[in-house]
This record gives structure tokens, sequence and C-alpha cells, in this order.
């Protein structure tokens, strides 16, 4: 800024520079030319003078000095009375006049001090100083009048006679001077005008240079501060990425929380149907030994249909319930495609239940009132989650006998799913921090804080919504609600949950 304002200092001293010397070249020329005023002045008027006598005279004289005579010199008397009221009109000092004929006689004087025309002047003012070779306009100037000669020639360029006319000098200095004051004058105000407008142009050019600058520095600042956005922007990008990164660990971490929690109880599952099939296989396996060593058609019979009615229904039992909790199993740890898909509902709670069937069995029931319910699109596996996360809740909440309920029904274009326990409650001071990331009322190494808030989170990605109500010593009840459809809002899987 400060180099702004210098170079309009400078800007501002060039122009008064220039506007100085003008002015200085101004008032210069004018008392250079004053004395040449004059002259020029007097010219004019004489020349506009002697045009107009000329004009007047023209017809007298171009006829000769004796026809002009013969009239007693009415005409001349005539055109020299023009000429004096003229002059008085016009304000102009004009001393006198005299004509001469072609023998330089002086034949009329015209004494405008007196105001009056004498005729056969005196000796006293006749032409004897007039030089019969004068041919030629010229100029005298004296003490106190300037004097002009001029020749009168006919058609022939003859001389015919000659026109003498003073004028007062004071009267054509004054004119002069007034004439010189008035183009002073005149110049001051275009001094005046000039430095107003060098004022209003520098002014101006500041103006507009301060803000070609100010321009300028936004210009750059506005650079500046898109590259910082840029850099920000890609930092914050950047952190985004590595905040999902973090965010599916955390996701992927409770997954294996839930599946630690549930590793003796699937374990025992599992073994449970596979005792059944390994016994079974052990009487399979003596029973032909008894049918090799007997030989005997009516055990043979015995043994068959003992297999087909007992061992092989068993077996066949036990082997799907092995299916049941493996597939269990690979629905919730299975990582959901992209996109939705439309999913039994039913079928994803029950294979929950499935995998926390150990921890049920012993002192909890499980009450399933299931309405008519249709394929709802969403993530099985995330929903899946939910469900692990407060059935998990509600089973560590009862502490003996205990009872669970799951409702389901359909609200319009919603499903409601309701499940509730009559445990212990939460209490009234944790509630607003329940879904809340890494708050636990567990113990430590019992839960990570983030089945709740990743539930949350969850419901939000389907449009959905989970709320809770509890009391403390009664029970608590979760109520969640899920569009069927999202034909209207369509949903992409966000890196965020998996």
């Amino acid at each position: 800024m400060k180099n702004v304002i210098g170079r309009s200092h400078n800007i501002r001293f060039r122009i008064y520079l220039l506007i100085g010397f003008i002015c200085i070249s101004w008032i210069g020329l004018l008392i250079f030319f004053s004395p040449y005023q004059a002259k020029r002045m007097a010219t004019e008027i004489v020349y506009r003078d002697v045009e107009f006598i000329g004009k007047l005279l023209s017809e007298n004289l171009s006829v000769g000095t004796q026809a002009m005579m013969l009239d007693d010199g009415a005409s001349i008397d005539q055109s020299l009375n023009l000429l004096l009221r003229r002059s008085s009109e016009d304000e102009i000092t004009l001393r006198w006049v005299q004509i001469y004929d072609e023998n330089n006689h002086l034949i009329r004087h015209l004494d405008n001090e007196k105001r009056q025309i004498i005729r056969d002047p005196t000796p006293n003012i006749n032409g004897s100083h007039i030089k019969s070779e004068n041919t030629q306009e010229s100029f005298h100037e004296f003490e106190n009048e300037i004097i002009a000669w001029l020749p009168m020639i006919d058609v022939e360029q003859h001389k015919i006679g000659l026109i003498g006319i003073a004028y007062s000098k004071d009267y054509l200095i004054d004119r002069t001077s007034r004439n010189s004051i008035l183009f002073l004058t005149i110049g001051l105000i275009v001094l005046f005008a000039m430095l107003w407008m060098g004022y209003l142009l520098n002014k101006t050019a500041l103006q507009v240079e301060v803000a070609q600058h100010s321009l300028i520095e936004e210009k750059k600042l506005s650079e500046e501060k898109s590259e910082q956005l840029s850099e920000m922007n890609k930092t914050l990008e950047d952190n985004l990425e590595k905040i999902k990164e973090a965010q599916n660990q955390l996701v992927q971490s409770e997954k294996l929380s839930a599946i630690g929690q549930m590793v003796a109880g699937v374990a025992h599952e599992i073994n449970t149907p596979r005792a059944t099939i390994d016994h079974y296989l052990t009487v399979v396996e003596k029973k032909m030994r008894v049918i090799e060593n007997s030989g005997s058609m009516e055990s043979v019979k015995n043994i068959s249909s003992m297999i087909s009615n007992e061992m092989l229904p068993a077996m066949e039992l036990a082997s799907t319930r092995i299916g049941e909790i493996v597939e269990g199993l690979l629905n919730f740890t299975r990582k959901d495609q992209r996109e939705m898909k439309f999913s039994n509902l039913h079928k994803i709670i029950d294979s929950v239940l499935i995998l926390l069937q150990n921890q049920l069995k012993s002192k909890i029931v499980v009450e399933k009132r299931y309405g008519d319910l249709p394929e709802i699109e969403c993530f099985p596996g995330q929903l899946s989650q939910v469900f692990m996360n407060i059935l998990t809740n509600a089973i560590q909440a009862i502490p003996e006998q205990g009872l669970i309920s799951i409702f389901t029904s359909r609200r319009n274009e919603y499903v409601l799913i309701t499940i509730s326990d009559n445990g212990q409650g939460i209490p009234d001071e944790v509630k607003n921090k329940i879904f809340d990331p890494f708050f636990t009322t567990k113990p430590v190494g019992k839960g990570t804080g983030l089945g709740m808030s990743i539930s949350y989170d969850i419901m939000l990605k389907h449009n959905g919504e989970i709320s809770f109500n509890s009391q403390l010593g009664v029970g608590t009840e979760f109520i969640i609600t899920l569009p069927i459809s999202h034909t209207n809002q369509h949903i992409k899987e966000k890196e965020v949950l998996c």
C-alpha cells in the first residue's frame, strides 16, 4: 500500500508540474505579445473604418475629384457624418479623418473632438506633409495618437486620393489592457479548472490504483486461501479415510468381541449334535459286527429298523443343528454386499437366536410373536449385528430366570420390531449415554462400548429408528422401525459400517 501511495504522489507531482508549465507559458505569451496587441488592434480598426469609408466614397471618387465636387461635396460630408456617428456608437476614440485628392490637396477634415466637418481647411491642417509618391498604406505612431495613411486607387490602378485616420493611443492601450486582463482572467480560470481537474484526476487515479492494488491483494489472498482450503480438504479426506478405516476396524473388533463371547456356547452347541452323531455311529458299528457274527435275517431286520427309525433321524437332526449354527455364524460374520437386498427379517432374528442358544436355554425363555411381514430391503449382516447387540445385553441383564419377548408387525410401509426383557433395567443417569461410542456398564473385558453406538449408526443408514424404554428393576424395551423398501431412496452401503 505504501508503494501505491508513493506512486500516486509521483503522478500528482507530474500533473501539477505540467499544469504549472502550461499556465506559466500562457501568462508569458500574454506579456510577450502585449506590445503587439495595440498595433494589431489599430490595424483591425483602421481596416474596418477604411473599408467602411471606402464603400461610402467609392462611387463618388471613382468618377474623379472634379465630378465629386460638382455636388458641392455633399456625398463626402454624408459619409463622414456616418463615420462620426459610428465612432460615437462604438466608443472608439477617432480623433480625425482627412481626405486628399490626387494632388494631395486636403478637401475634407473630420474633427471628432469638435464633432464637425471642416471644408476648405486652413493651411494648419492641410496635407503639405503628405508625399505625392505615397501610394502604399503606412502607420505612424506618435506620443498620443496613431495615424494610418491609405491611398485610394481606382479601377485602373491610378491614385485618386488619400485617406488619413488618427486614433487616440490611450484608447488603444486601454483596449489592449482590457483584452490582456480578459485573457489573463480566462487563463486564471483555465488554470484553476486544470488544477481542479488535476486534483480530481489524481484522486481518481489514486482510487483506481488503490482499488487495483486491493483487487490484486484480494486475488492473491483468495488464491492462497484456495490453496489452503485445497490442502485442508485433502487433509480432511485423508483423515476421513483413516477414520473410516478405524471405524471398520472397530466394527470388526465389536464383531470379534461378540464372537469371542459366543465361542464357548457355539462350541457346546456344535459338540452336542456332534456327540449324538458320534454315538449313533458307534452303535451302527457295533450292530454291523452283530450282523456279521450272527448272520440271522431277523437280526438284520431289527438292526435295519433301528437305524432307519431311530438313528438316522437323530443324526439328521444333529446335522441340521450344526448347519444352522454354521449358517448363523456365517451370516453374522459375513461382510454385506454394497447394495441392499430383500431379506426375511424373521430368519435374520432366528439365526442370531441360534448363536445365542447356549446362553438362553438354561435360564431364559424366548417368546416370539412374529407378524405377517414381507421381505425388507436391507443389509442382513448389519441387522444381525443390531439384534445380536440388543439380545446379548438382554441376556446379560437377566441374572436368573427370565423372559425375552420378540414381537414384529407391519405399520404401513414400515416394520416394527420390539425386543423386551424383564432384567435389571437401565439407570436414569446413564440412559442418555447408551448410544455414545465406548460407553459401557459392563466389567472390563466384557464389552467394547461400541455395540449400541454401531447399532444406532446402522439404523440411520437404513433410514430407520431405534429407541428404548427402561425402568430400573422392571426391564428394558427396545423399539426398532425399518422401512420395507428404499425404492425412492437408493442407499448404498457406507464404508464406515461393514
